[in-house]
């Protein structure tokens, strides 16, 4: 006897969006033109403020969001997001600045995050989104 099909957990995640915390609005509108390219539902902050209201309201199904906000740090979203989605979220830490500190670096790898040091150009997107969503993600 075949067993009924229950949409899995990985499916009903792959139907939540993606949060995309950064202040810069043209690094913030690549990311999303990546994640659009890649059919993948996403919404976007620009302030860790937007973000936390943006968790709030339901599930995600990843988090990549920039180190340095205008109101706060990333780390501190990283470390709320762990807290309120539990470990399996896929999450990722961006920064340009290559003189942060590697505490704060240390940290947010420590909570699961993927770390990205560096100028964001395209196929660093593509990998990074390849890396939190499977090669194939829709």
């Amino acid at each position: 006897m075949a067993e009924p099909h229950h949409p899995s957990a990985e499916t009903a995640s792959a139907q939540q969006p993606v949060l995309i915390v950064h202040d810069e609005p043209n690094v913030r509108r690549l990311l999303v033109q990546v994640l659009a390219q890649r059919g993948v539902t996403h919404t976007s902050a620009d302030s860790l403020a937007t973000a936390r209201f943006a968790m709030a309201e339901g599930g995600l199904r990843a988090l990549i969001t920039d180190l340095h906000l205008s109101d706060g740090s990333g780390l501190e979203l990283l470390e709320a997001a762990r807290g309120r989605f539990g470990p399996a979220l896929p999450m990722a830490l961006v920064t340009a600045d290559y003189l942060a500190d590697g505490r704060v670096l240390d940290r947010a790898a420590a909570l699961g995050a993927l770390v990205h040091i560096g100028i964001l150009r395209t196929a660093d997107l593509t990998a990074l989104a390849a890396r939190l969503l499977g090669p194939e993600a829709r």
